[in-house]
């Protein structure tokens, strides 16, 4: 089993000894059987049919039947984000109980982002404070064991003073949620990292300014 490294919003995941030959694009005699799930109708598969022949793609329906080609056999790869290539997912989503590594090498970065209903203008914005919230209580240094030091606010109303510091007491800070669940998967660096620019923030570089 090799260690996770990942770098990015998209690698590759690799079921069986077909990881190396994926990893490498090596479609030699020695890897001629390798088959590679992806989402069809995705930027995913067009970013795999750029570095692969059509004979070696596999287009599946839906993000679950890709996790879940591994386990019936219909692929020995999947292509996907971070989140949807990590152990746990594949194990439980997709229920594969086989051998698996992660490919060292990130073949597409892309920044992510929350998305809310444009017609709950109220519940957009909500979702907007905790975020801010929970970033804001990172850069203060406040926990979860800690999150009394949160400020009340009067955003919603009365019964919504204590939202951002219920909001910290149950998951903590981003830099606690990020360790709890991201960490040993994608180690914080580049643009997950908190902004401490005095002159300002920059949420998200161009392409090819840096990571």
């Amino acid at each position: 089993m090799l260690k996770v490294k990942l770098h990015g919003s998209y690698t590759i995941l690799f079921g069986s000894r077909y990881g190396k030959c994926a990893n490498a694009q090596d479609t030699s005699s020695n890897c001629d059987n390798l088959r590679i799930c992806v989402d069809e109708g995705t930027t995913t598969i067009d970013i795999v049919k750029s570095l692969f022949p059509e004979k070696y793609i596999v287009p599946r329906q839906s993000s679950d039947l890709v996790v879940q080609g591994l386990q019936q056999g219909a692929c020995n790869a999947i292509v996907g984000g971070v989140a949807r290539v990590i152990e746990s997912n594949v194990r439980e989503n997709g229920q594969y109980d086989g051998a698996y590594e992660i490919g060292s090498r990130l073949f597409s970065k892309d920044p992510l982002a929350l998305v809310t209903r444009q017609d709950d203008a109220q519940w957009s914005a909500f979702v907007y404070w905790i975020v801010s919230g929970i970033m804001y209580a990172e850069e203060r240094g406040i926990t979860s064991a800690s999150s009394p030091e949160m400020p009340i606010v009067n955003l919603f109303g009365y019964l919504y003073f204590r939202m951002l510091r219920d909001a910290v007491a149950a998951v903590g800070s981003y830099q606690e949620i990020y360790n709890r669940n991201l960490q040993s998967v994608l180690p914080r660096a580049g643009t997950n990292r908190q902004n401490t620019n005095s002159l300002g923030p920059q949420h998200y570089p161009l392409p090819g300014l840096g990571e």
